[in-house]
């Protein structure tokens, strides 16, 4: 009995915590998913490749507007309660220097590599990153397992940019209002956030403190070189995609990304309710820390692969009947790209396993040679494959990033013995409702 508690430490109000992110994300991914359609069949696929091109370059430096922070900042939030005010003054501060570089690179990539005719469209967008300092109050509400606060905000947001969209269709607008979308969407966030945060009777003193944004950076830095890497994996196909092929297959290849993403809530729900907990199991040992991440990949993995192998017989079918025949090839794109699924699941965790085991260094140099394969592999796959080459060297990035590298570094492959652990066992995936159950608080103190 006493494993079994060392093993899943306190977790108040986890379940209905993850209640409120799941249903959060379901309900928004349904009528999300819904208007989206409509938004692809009335810009047509040239649109659509324009304005995800120019949104896919947009995230390509939206890592510098949360600095490797995040995952960090929650940890910090949950340990130290005392210094919360230091915590998210700081991190505002560091954010919004982060969302400055952003702008300035958007701006540069605009002028100097943009796709003919998408400068404009990028010019706009990039004008979102000025509000994103603000989501430090999401990670406060992680830290403190309060995210139906957060939740609301976005339920707001989210309804007002789903009717906004529908009006620009109705009115027929040009392209540049779909672009402008962005920076209302991450305005309204915002301020959703901010009356959040007030409503709820959170009056912290923001300060910011020096010593305590040194101590940030100096651990975050690593992140954010992973994130960008990461980043990069995941939008360089679009990027170059854009350059060798044109929209057209840009807008293939972001309909089949954009419909293996949907399922990227889930896992997100599960890091933001399970992050506190697993800081605390890995205070118990390193016993419990491995088994509750085994237990936190097991059903990621196996939800995954049910995922997966239900989109791959039917997606050549669907897709088409969805955007239009103009998107059959996106079907085909996607009946290969949801392999990926179970990976998009697990990525998460491993980032999490890597924050907590200190190992934020090698997370930065995985991820740097995890960009540069990705990088190759997109430079030899898409000329003689367009959309199809950018999806297959996804893959082979993911595969490579989430398992490969990880066997050549003694300490990362604690992650894999969870890992292997999870696949070799789905016959237990009844064990993770251990997740859900609270453990005495007395097994943490070693009473």
């Amino acid at each position: 009995m006493g494993t079994e508690n060392a093993r899943h430490p306190p977790r108040p109000g986890y379940l209905a915590n993850a209640s409120w992110l799941m249903g959060d994300h379901v309900l928004r991914m349904v009528l999300g998913f819904a208007v989206n359609i409509w938004v692809v069949r009335y810009l047509g696929a040239e649109q659509f490749g324009m304005l995800s091109y120019a949104l896919g370059l947009l995230a390509l430096v939206s890592p510098f507007t949360v600095l490797g922070l995040d995952g960090i900042l929650v940890r910090e939030l949950a340990r130290k309660r005392a210094d919360v005010p230091g915590l998210l003054g700081t991190a505002f501060v560091l954010k919004l220097a982060g969302a400055a570089i952003a702008l300035l690179l958007v701006l540069l990539d605009a002028w100097l590599l943009a796709l003919a005719g998408a400068a404009a469209l990028i010019l706009v967008a990039s004008l979102s990153c000025i509000f994103s300092s603000l989501n430090v109050v999401d990670l406060y509400f992680q830290s403190v397992v309060a995210s139906r606060y957060v939740v609301l905000a976005r339920q707001a947001q989210f309804w007002c940019g789903m009717l906004l969209r529908v009006l620009l269709i109705v009115l027929q607008a040009d392209l540049i209002w779909f672009a402008l979308m962005a920076v209302v969407d991450a305005m309204l966030l915002a301020a959703g956030l901010v009356l959040a945060y007030r409503l709820r009777g959170d009056r912290h003193r923001w300060r910011f403190e020096r010593a305590m944004a040194s101590d940030l950076l100096r651990e975050s830095w690593p992140l954010l070189g992973g994130a960008l890497a990461l980043t990069a994996q995941a939008r360089i196909g679009i990027i170059m995609l854009g350059r060798f092929s044109g929209p057209e297959q840009v807008a293939q290849f972001a309909i089949a990304l954009r419909l293996v993403e949907l399922f990227a809530f889930i896992p997100g729900a599960m890091r933001s309710t399970f992050a506190p907990a697993l800081t605390k199991a890995k205070e118990c040992g390193e016993p419990a820390f491995l088994a509750y991440l085994t237990d936190l990949y097991r059903p990621l993995l196996w939800g995954g692969v049910a995922i997966a192998c239900v989109l791959m017989p039917c997606a050549p079918m669907v897709v088409p009947w969805l955007y239009g025949a103009n998107f059959s090839e996106a079907g085909l794109l996607l009946a290969v790209f949801a392999v990926r699924i179970p990976m998009l699941m697990l990525r998460p965790m491993r980032r999490l396993f890597m924050i907590n085991a200190g190992l934020t260094h090698y997370a930065l140099v995985s991820a740097l040679l995890v960009a540069a394969l990705s990088v190759v592999l997109n430079l030899w796959l898409i000329p003689p494959h367009q959309a199809m080459g950018a999806v297959i060297a996804q893959l082979l990035s993911a595969l490579f990033a989430l398992v490969v590298i990880d066997l050549f570094h003694a300490p990362a492959r604690l992650h894999l013995r969870s890992l292997f652990g999870a696949v070799l066992t789905p016959h237990r995936l009844a064990d993770s409702r251990r997740l859900l159950r609270p453990a005495p608080r007395s097994t943490l103190n070693g009473r």
